[in-house]
C-alpha cells in the first residue's frame, strides 16, 4: 500500500480519480488546496492491482459447474427466454452473458475435448471476444461486480476472461 500526491486543476480531478482507479485499487481521495490556492492536492491511498492469478488458472473457477453439455442447453435456453416477450430482464440479460462468455471459456480450455483440436482454436478467440463483451457490458450495468471491477485495467494486463471467472464462480456461489 501507498500514498499517491496528485497536483491539478479542479476542472482535472474527476479524470485523475477515475485513471487511478483503473491502475490501482485506491481509497477514498482526499483534497486540499495547493499553497498557491489556483490548484488543488489529491491524496490517494492505493495498492497494486489484486492478485487476479487465482482468476486466470485454468479451469480452477470451473470445478462446481455442470457438465458442459448440460451448461450449453441452459445457456440456450436462457437466449430464447431473453428473446420471448416479456423474456427480457437486465438480470437474465447479464446472466446470459455470463454464462455464454463461461461456457466458450470452457469450450477453449478444454484443447479439443470432444470437438476437436480446430475447434478449440477458434473458441480461444471466441472465448476472448465474449469476455471483453462481457466485461463492457458489465461496466455500463448495474450490478454488484466481484472483487475487481470490469473497469480494472488489470483484466486488460492479463485476461477479461479471468474477469468471466471471477464473476461466473461468485455467481455460481450464490445459485
Amino acid at each position: 500500500m501507498f500514498e499517491i500526491r496528485v497536483i491539478c486543476t479542479e476542472p482535472d480531478i474527476p479524470e485523475i480519480t477515475k485513471a487511478l482507479s483503473t491502475v490501482f485499487t485506491t481509497g477514498a481521495v482526499r483534497q486540499q488546496r495547493s499553497r498557491d490556492g489556483r490548484r488543488v492536492r489529491l491524496y490517494v491511498t492505493a495498492d497494486h492491482c489484486p492478485d487476479t492469478a487465482s482468476w486466470t488458472t485454468l479451469g480452477k473457477p470451473y470445478v462446481d459447474a455442470p457438465p458442459v453439455f448440460e451448461e450449453m442447453a441452459s445457456v440456450l435456453t436462457l437466449a430464447m427466454r431473453l428473446h420471448r416477450p416479456g423474456g427480457y430482464t437486465p438480470t437474465a440479460d447479464r446472466e446470459y452473458r455470463l454464462r455464454k462468455a463461461a461456457l466458450l471459456d470452457r469450450v477453449a480450455l478444454s484443447d479439443g475435448g470432444p470437438w476437436g483440436p480446430e475447434v478449440a482454436a477458434d473458441a480461444e478467440q471466441t472465448a476472448a471476444a465474449a469476455a471483453v463483451a462481457f466485461a463492457q457490458a458489465d461496466s455500463v450495468g448495474d450490478h454488484n461486480p466481484g472483487p475487481t471491477g470490469p473497469n480494472s485495467q488489470c483484466w486488460a494486463l492479463t485476461t477479461y476472461r479471468g474477469y468471466v471467472r471471477q464473476e461466473y464462480t461468485q455467481w455460481l456461489a450464490n445459485q
